[in-house]
């Protein structure tokens, strides 16, 4: 939307409706899973109702969370991580979620439960944009709508487009 984001700080962005999934996920051990989810919109200063609501719209996309909600973070497997991780980026992220790596080390029935989560964001925000950066294309199947292949430092837009909005 014409904004530069280059030297705009972490927290300005998510203040703009953008939520990151970094590889390593970082997940506070200390914390529940709920208050992993529910701090980033609490840094934000969002009332507790919207923190619920959000909270509920992502449990939509991600039902696996439900059952770890009470869950520390430090009781998490690395998959699980993830989930929770993804699950923390779209409590912010309601304009764009930047998903770094997301299926890396995932066993299969996981890699599979993440690919299913980002589809059923399509129907629950189809206006969110979401890029992932994976180095396996292939296991996100029908998912893009549109694929970049980065190689060599060079960026060039491959031939398939998936879907269109």
């Amino acid at each position: 939307e014409g904004q530069q984001l280059l030297g705009s700080p972490a927290h300005h962005r998510a203040r703009m409706g953008i939520g990151y999934a970094p590889e390593d996920r970082i997940i506070f051990p200390t914390l529940s899973v709920e208050e992993n989810l529910a701090l980033p919109c609490e840094v934000l200063g969002l009332s507790a109702k919207e923190v619920k609501d959000r909270q509920e719209a992502v449990l939509q996309a991600v039902p696996q969370l439900k059952d770890m909600l009470q869950r520390s973070g430090a009781a998490l497997s690395g998959g699980q991580g993830k989930m929770v991780a993804l699950g923390r980026a779209l409590m912010v992220g309601q304009r764009l979620v930047l998903l770094d790596e997301p299926l890396q080390g995932l066993a299969p029935v996981l890699a599979q439960q993440y690919v299913e989560a980002i589809g059923r964001l399509r129907q629950w925000q189809p206006a969110l944009c979401v890029v992932i950066t994976e180095s396996n294309a292939g296991l996100l199947s029908d998912i893009p709508d549109q694929t970049w292949l980065l190689e060599r430092g060079a960026l060039t837009q491959a031939s398939k487009t998936y879907f269109s909005i």
